[in-house]
């Protein structure tokens, strides 16, 4: 298994098993995104359809959510029980912020949805497998915003974050 992650790729993966291409081998549900009309045209913000997805996915008991070659946009995404994301060869899971999707994170503070761009939180038996790129997208999103807090708190202490 190759899996490429560009800078700042993903923010947080709590308790996220990376398996390998066997390793899902055994599993027989497939969850297409097309079903949801998600596009990997590079252009169409896909989150929504992402999500629904691997919530449906999840909830018919699990499978492998396939990322077929392209770019597929998209804003924060949660992964559920049972869900396997693979990238296939040639596919840019690529973070927007098109619609101002990430909330804010807060070391120490519990994760929630949405402050990274993949979330692996309080699930079992997940992982991302697959020869695909995750780019997390962190210089052009959110990389200025947190040196400037970074230095904030450095010049006045961590009293107001």
């Amino acid at each position: 298994m190759r899996l490429r992650y560009s800078a700042c790729a993903v923010s947080v993966l709590s308790g996220l098993l990376f398996m390998s291409s066997a390793a899902h081998a055994g599993m027989t549900s497939f969850c297409d995104p097309a079903t949801y009309h998600a596009v990997a045209d590079g252009k169409t913000l896909t989150t929504a359809a992402l999500q629904k997805t691997i919530d449906q996915c999840s909830k018919h008991g699990g499978g492998v959510v396939t990322l077929h070659a392209g770019t597929w946009l998209s804003g924060p995404l949660s992964l559920k029980d049972g869900v396997t994301l693979d990238l296939a060869s040639g596919s840019v899971l690529q973070a927007s912020n098109q619609a101002n999707d990430f909330k804010r994170a807060f070391i120490g503070a519990p994760a929630q949805d949405g402050e990274a761009f993949i979330l692996a939180n309080h699930v079992s038996n997940v992982g991302i497998t697959g020869t695909g790129t995750v780019n997390g997208s962190g210089k052009e999103i959110w990389w200025d915003e947190a040196l400037a807090v970074r230095k904030r708190v450095k010049e006045q202490g961590d009293k107001d974050y």
